[in-house]
């Protein structure tokens, strides 16, 4: 089953709004994009979570 990624790189590419190369960079670019989005909101409540569980057990 492919993902959304792959399925957007191939609808990009089949309509030559990029190519190949600049595919790959688009994706890397949003992918490190959502890494810090993720990291900044959402790093911290996880690790309570985790010191929570833990201290519990």
């Amino acid at each position: 089953m492919m993902g959304v990624s792959a399925i957007s790189a191939g609808y990009i590419m089949e309509n030559g709004l990029l190519d190949l190369r600049e595919v790959i960079a688009a994706t890397g670019l949003v992918q490190i994009v959502l890494g810090i989005i993720w990291t900044s909101l959402y790093s911290k409540e996880e690790k309570e979570l985790l010191d929570q569980s833990l201290q519990t057990s």
